[in-house]
């Protein structure tokens, strides 16, 4: 079921689950998808109500959403630009020669360094994500290393890859593989999706168990979760 409300000249959009529980949530995911979580036999005017009563809450998450994606669709590797890595913005410079062989990438503490005998964004994506991938395969998997000692279980495999929608995954066979792109979120933020994978090992459910497990060796997940709910979608190229 789909419901609206008004918020000053907005209209708010949002569709509404209900769910055996008690009381009523609103989930608010990129770009921009309002869900209400509503319990059995709630009419639907007393739905709108009770949202019309976080609109302004709402409408504050919509236009940070906005925001991000503008950044996202504005984003082109070029002298000036800015690229994300371990959560801090690092400017972009190219140095164009001609005639160079080969085209490189670096990071220098303070910059992304592109040496290119040829000016195309597209190719210095391509060049950029191959530095990413490097890296977070390095960085991912020391930090592995950090956290599996605190559980009973080992994967059977772990890898670095390329995944649209998901930040980590992991198998029925055991198996974890990590998305690049969160290479460019805080140490902290990867550091929870780690930790959230390998309590997969555990349980391979979201239950109450499950989280618990990821409670256990990180209390204080829920923030670090929250951060990248809100900021995922500037973990782009």
């Amino acid at each position: 079921m789909y419901l609206s409300c008004m918020y000053g000249n907005s209209k708010i959009e949002f569709e509404v689950k209900y769910r055996n529980r008690a009381t009523l949530a609103i989930q608010i995911t990129a770009p921009g998808i309002v869900t209400v979580f509503s319990p059995e036999g709630l009419s639907p005017g007393e739905i709108k109500s009770r949202v019309e009563k976080k609109a302004p809450w709402i409408a504050k998450k919509l236009i940070h959403f906005k925001k991000l994606g503008n950044l996202k669709e504005n984003r082109r590797i070029s002298e000036g630009a800015k690229l994300l890595y371990l959560g801090k913005s690092y400017p972009v410079v190219i140095n164009y020669k001609k005639g160079l062989k080969w085209l490189t990438a670096k990071f220098s503490g303070d910059a992304f360094v592109f040496d290119t005998p040829v000016q195309d964004p597209v190719i210095l994506k391509k060049l950029a994500e191959k530095w990413y991938r490097r890296d977070a395969e390095k960085i991912i998997l020391q930090r592995v290393d950090k956290y599996s000692y605190k559980f009973n279980v080992s994967p059977l495999q772990m890898k670095v890859k390329e995944q649209k929608r998901r930040w980590g995954t992991c198998t029925s066979q055991k198996n974890i593989y990590f998305n690049w792109r969160i290479i460019m979120a805080p140490l902290s933020v990867i550091d929870y999706v780690i930790v959230h994978e390998l309590s997969h090992l555990v349980y391979q459910d979201h239950s109450r168990q499950f989280w618990g497990c990821v409670e256990a060796v990180m209390p204080d997940y829920r923030e670090r979760k929250k951060w990248l709910k809100e900021n995922g979608l500037l973990l782009e190229l």
